[in-house]
């Protein structure tokens, strides 16, 4: 009776082809066991392969760690260039949740004895300002003070155009954040500020 060899001895990789015929590629990795397997395969067809290692979807910060050096490693070994996209701080993580209707159940173990959760991506009070400073660079933007709040705080206003023009045209205003939780409407007036006094 014959026997078939499972054994990798008699495994023979097959050469891989990118689509238009490149001898370059740029490869994104999220772990080395993942990817161990295909970057062994393009060096094996003689592909200059760079690795691109980003995802900041893995939690905790210790996995991810073990994973990102265990991917330099392999990379080293098979002489392939890695770009280390690293631990984004700014990154917030979905997590798992449960609503019946009357509560809002959050399953996470945490990590460390202080963990913050929100609604909404958060939005700080220095981004704000960095905001404001950018968009009065601009000629086509004033800055506008008009009160503060009861925490001592500038109430600030943006004018994104000609306000004194003799050209008859609608004035919008546009409000944001006046509830502390709408962080969403914060990044929503970022993107559309950043439009309006975008030169291209």
């Amino acid at each position: 009776m014959s026997q078939i060899d499972y054994s990798l001895n008699s495994y023979k990789r097959p050469k891989l082809e990118t689509p238009n015929g490149e001898k370059r590629l740029l490869m994104h990795s999220c772990c080395a066991p993942c990817a161990g397997e295909i970057m062994e395969a393009l060096a094996a067809s003689e592909i200059e392969t760079t690795i691109f290692f980003y995802n900041p979807n893995i939690h905790p910060f210790e996995e991810y760690e073990l994973r990102k050096e265990e991917n330099i490693r392999f990379a080293k070994k098979l002489g392939m260039p890695i770009i280390d996209a690293d631990y984004d701080r700014d990154e917030w993580f979905r997590v798992d949740t449960e609503f019946d209707g009357d509560e809002l159940t959050i399953d996470v173990t945490p990590e460390y004895e202080v963990m913050y959760f929100a609604y909404f991506i958060p939005y700080s009070y220095d981004r704000y300002l960095n905001l404001l400073a950018s968009a009065q660079t601009s000629f086509d933007c004033q800055q506008v003070l008009l009160g503060e709040t009861v925490d001592g705080r500038d109430v600030s206003m943006l004018v994104i155009g000609d306000p004194h023009s003799d050209e008859a045209k609608l004035n919008i205003w546009v409000t944001a954040r006046q509830h502390p939780g709408e962080s969403m409407a914060s990044w929503c007036v970022e993107g559309m500020i950043e439009r309006l006094l975008d030169e291209n």
